[in-house]
């Protein structure tokens, strides 16, 4: 009895085994259409779901609510937290009543004012500084003629018909000049602010001379879009001012917090220099460079509609479907061109294609961009997430990420690759992206003259490409982001956060400048320049010594290196002082230099 229970067992537990068998092979028969690529299980570290499960969004007043147990949201709810920071500067009209590069960093700067400069200086408590010499934050210095320009900005009936808005356009570049935005593309190793001055000596753009710069086969169009486009940095007025009140306008003053870091170091360490930041009436005194919590920055980029329509006609459709005017973001705007022929201006109505969004709500920022959901390529290499926005369907079920294209190579042994510069689905808009829009009174009507309004119907085009708020995950791999312009060519491994942690300044030292001249009267005179120390903002470079397949150079992701910043050797003295994640300081320019005059007496 015994034997034939234990052979009864046996054969039921074998029986069992091969049921199993066959029930794992079959369910893995029918899901091998379906299986993960390998570019989908490589994806499947940027796809996480940025947003906790405590988060819980709510808004009333315009003022947001993400949970109960939420306490610190720019980590807990990265997402959510990037389009309450859309919202918000969509509201305040950033695209008008913020300093741009050229206005936060004078090309010709002059000094702050003090008790021995009280001529041509600077004074943080005027609003009537120097507009050419002095930093101007236009939602103050020019509220007026942002004022007598409202018949341009907010007048419907002067778009009305292409040649009405022609007529507008050139009037309100003529009597508004002083308001008017101008960008440039981005230069590898230069400074990138330009303002209307810039464009005195260039010709209007030829239809030829745009399309010389529109390559026959280019690695993609986001990367020409990234040359072709007026690239415009903006930052919110408590950025502003603390880049005013704390003299760091202008590069000497900038080399001054390097001064006081470096000499604390020598003389204190271990003891660190606590910041006093300076008010409009009280100079700061800095030893590092440390921006107040809601400080912001937006990187913006416009594209004229006279590039566009040459875009449009000279690729293939499948790779470029911009739609209509009125589904983007548009005001005038000048674009200059860099063309075998030279310099040449683009001046028409612009295109909002992309816009970063920075703010300095935790110590290492919060990185955010969005991107028209129009734009070809917009999700490529590294995916879309968004947790709090939109939502695809994958699966039956709402997802927050949408991978990248991918095709078959199909060589004998076949692989999966990226299918890069096609269209992404739109997704689906949730509950509460409508509640917050509904709130800040954003996306409910037509658009209503030259400029941007906040109400403009355009702004839900726009989609969240993702958020970052760490150099790397919980496990320590790198996180990654980016946009298909800003950072076309180099999305791979494109990271906001590693790039910037590279953006620093440190100390030239440079042969002192000057003449030497004999006189009669047996003296010799020497003319030369009181200094020889000057800022250097490139010590590190934004690209490192990594090349895309492509060949284009690659930027920093993961964490940043700590013999960047210090030197190797017994007193580890400072090499660079980190600004505080801001490559805006490369527009930083010296003070006018004061000369003496030295006098030797000639020895016979």
């Amino acid at each position: 009895m015994r034997v034939n229970r234990i052979q009864g067992l046996r054969t039921a537990l074998i029986s069992a085994l091969l049921t199993l068998c066959v029930t794992v092979h079959h369910a893995h028969a029918a899901s091998s259409d379906d299986a993960p690529t390998n570019i989908d299980r490589i994806m499947y570290f940027d796809a996480d779901i940025r947003d906790a499960e405590y988060c819980q969004f709510s808004i009333t007043n315009k003022v947001a609510n993400y949970g109960n147990k939420v306490t610190n949201p720019a980590m807990t709810c990265p997402d959510a937290f990037s389009w309450n920071l859309f919202a918000e500067v969509i509201a305040d009209e950033f695209w008008k009543n913020w300093a741009d590069e050229s206005q936060n960093w004078p090309k010709e700067p002059w000094p702050m004012c003090s008790e021995s400069i009280t001529t041509n200086c600077c004074n943080p408590a005027s609003n009537n500084n120097n507009l050419e010499h002095c930093p101007v934050y236009p939602g103050d210095e020019l509220a007026q003629s942002l004022k007598k320009a409202e018949s341009f900005t907010n007048d419907n009936k002067i778009i009305r018909g292409a040649k009405n808005q022609r007529n507008a356009i050139s009037t309100f570049f003529q009597k508004h000049s002083d308001i008017v935005r101008v960008g440039t593309a981005r230069q590898k190793g230069k400074r990138g602010a330009v303002n209307l001055a810039d464009t005195q000596d260039n010709p209007e753009c030829t239809s030829s001379q745009i399309d010389s710069v529109l390559p026959a086969d280019p690695q993609s169009i986001g990367r020409i879009l990234r040359q072709t486009n007026a690239e415009i940095t903006i930052r919110n007025k408590t950025f502003h001012d603390y880049l005013f009140n704390n003299n760091l306008y202008n590069a000497d003053g900038v080399l001054d917090v390097y001064r006081q870091n470096a000499n604390n170091q020598t003389k204190n360490a271990p003891y660190h220099q606590s910041n006093q930041s300076g008010t409009p009436n009280t100079p700061g005194k800095l030893s590092t460079v440390d921006l107040p919590p809601d400080a912001i920055m937006i990187k913006s980029n416009w594209v004229s509609e006279k590039v566009i329509d040459a875009i449009k006609n000279k690729y293939p459709k499948q790779y470029v479907h911009f739609g209509k005017a009125n589904d983007y973001i548009t005001k005038p705007a000048i674009t200059i061109l860099n063309t075998s022929k030279g310099k040449c201006n683009v001046s028409d109505t612009h295109y909002l294609m992309a816009f970063h969004i920075s703010s300095k709500d935790v110590p290492q920022w919060v990185w955010t961009t969005f991107e028209h959901m129009n734009n070809p390529g917009r999700c490529d290499y590294t995916g879309c997430n968004d947790s709090f926005g939109h939502s695809v369907t994958v699966d039956d079920a709402p997802s927050n990420y949408i991978v990248p294209n991918q095709k078959n190579d199909n060589l004998s042994e076949s692989s999966i690759v990226f299918d890069p510069d096609l269209q992404y689905p739109l997704g689906n808009q949730s509950e509460a992206l409508t509640q917050l829009l509904t709130a800040y009174g954003i996306a409910t009507s037509d658009r209503n003259g030259l400029y941007p309004n906040p109400s403009d119907k355009a702004w839900v085009n726009y989609r969240l490409k993702g958020s970052q708020v760490d150099f790397t995950d919980h496990q320590g791999r790198a996180t990654h982001l980016g946009n298909s312009i800003t950072e076309a060519g180099f999305m791979s491994q494109s990271s906001c956060i590693g790039c910037h942690s590279r953006a620093g300044v440190a100390m030239k030292l440079s042969a002192i400048e000057g003449k030497i001249t004999y006189d009669i009267s047996d003296h010799l005179k020497a003319t030369a320049l009181l200094k020889n120390e000057t800022a250097n903002f490139l010590q590190l470079g934004v690209f490192e010594s990594v090349l895309s397949e492509f060949g284009y150079e690659q930027s920093h992701d993961g964490i940043p290196k700590h013999d960047w910043f210090y030197n190797d050797d017994p007193s580890f003295s400072l090499k660079v002082l980190q600004t505080d994640f801001i490559w805006g300081f490369l527009n930083a320019n010296p003070l006018p230099q004061p000369e003496v005059t030295i006098e030797v007496k000639q020895t016979r």
